[in-house]
């Protein structure tokens, strides 16, 4: 830890664990990034494990970019403001310290509004274009993915009413340019591509095998 604030980074990455109240074992979450130099990129591709309770932030990093929660968001704030500051920071540091504890209750198994956590990654992705203009197909791919996500946390939950409610998306021009376009970011994960081509093409299959 010593040797990353001696740079003085705008962010350290640290490990963390998981523990879980209804197995009762912890799960390391170590980052494996390697020569990866594009943080967001590594975060996309799973090799980046950290979170913002994993994190060191310089303050006056922070203050100066105005980097702040956004008020009202209770579903997808965390990820909004950790993907954020790594567009924002110039200098990153990775340590191997596993810094903090996560303790992921039973209770937190509480349905969160899907709604508000594409909104965060809406938001987010904005920002990604806007700060980062070589990393825009990695911003729609992450979009793409919210989506993807948000449509198979529906059938899991097997809620087919806000499932079939949320199809509605689907049938606007820019929704499908955009999950067509998952095309160009095939080779980060595979698995997107096809889930979003199920999607435009069969949704309700979709939902019966996600369900």
């Amino acid at each position: 830890m010593n040797e990353c604030a001696h740079d003085e980074p705008d962010i350290i990455l640290c490990n963390y664990r998981i523990y879980s109240e209804r197995k009762d074992s912890y799960e390391e979450r170590i980052n494996r990034i390697g020569r990866e130099k594009n943080f967001f990129r590594a975060w996309l591709r799973n090799r980046l494990k950290s979170n913002i309770w994993s994190c060191l932030y310089r303050n006056e990093f922070i203050r100066s970019k105005g980097l702040k929660y956004h008020q009202g968001c209770i579903s997808g704030e965390d990820e909004e403001f950790f993907l954020k500051t790594l567009t924002a920071a110039e200098k990153i540091s990775v340590s191997k310290t596993i810094l903090y504890t996560y303790t992921y209750y039973v209770r937190q198994a509480s349905l969160r509004p899907l709604q508000d956590s594409l909104n965060a990654k809406c938001r987010t992705a904005s920002y990604i274009r806007k700060h980062k203009h070589n990393q825009h197909t990695l911003a729609n791919y992450y979009l793409i993915w919210g989506i993807v996500r948000a449509f198979t946390l529906y059938a899991k939950r097997r809620d087919k009413s806000s499932y079939e409610k949320y199809l509605r998306i689907l049938k606007h021009k820019k929704i499908r340019s955009l999950l067509l376009s998952s095309a160009k970011s095939i080779l980060l994960r595979p698995e997107t591509f096809f889930k979003a081509m199920m999607l435009l093409h069969f949704p309700r299959l979709y939902y019966k095998l996600r369900s």
